[in-house]
């Protein structure tokens, strides 16, 4: 999911509970049947949801700690990506090993009679 496409003044309403029913409605039609966007509102939302706090005020954020906050978010996503590139990266040098050794074997048993 990319950080451009996330509809953030909607989301921190949304947390909070401040949206109104066509806001809702938006940001249902932004998640769609998109499991990993479903996934991501669940836990922002559990990120301002806690115990015995019915009744109390909404929490509210400075636009700076909300921008600081989605800062390190797309950090954590970047470096997730490239641990996924490096893996990939990796199996494919793996599998090129792999390969080059089953081909030495064959053809060591292939001129070696």
């Amino acid at each position: 999911m990319a950080l451009d496409d996330v509809p953030l003044p909607l989301l921190e309403r949304y947390a909070i509970g401040q949206c109104t029913p066509e806001e809702l409605a938006e940001l249902e039609a932004w998640i769609g049947d998109r499991p990993e966007r479903r996934l991501f509102v669940d836990r922002l939302l559990g990120l301002f949801a806690s115990e015995g706090d019915e009744g109390d005020a909404p929490l509210t954020f400075t636009e700076g700690e909300i921008e600081h906050a989605w800062g390190r978010l797309a950090e954590r996503m970047a470096e997730e990506r490239d641990k996924g590139r490096k893996r990939a990266i990796w199996m494919r040098r793996a599998a090129a090993g792999v390969v080059c050794v089953a081909l030495a074997v064959v053809l060591w048993l292939v001129f070696a009679r």
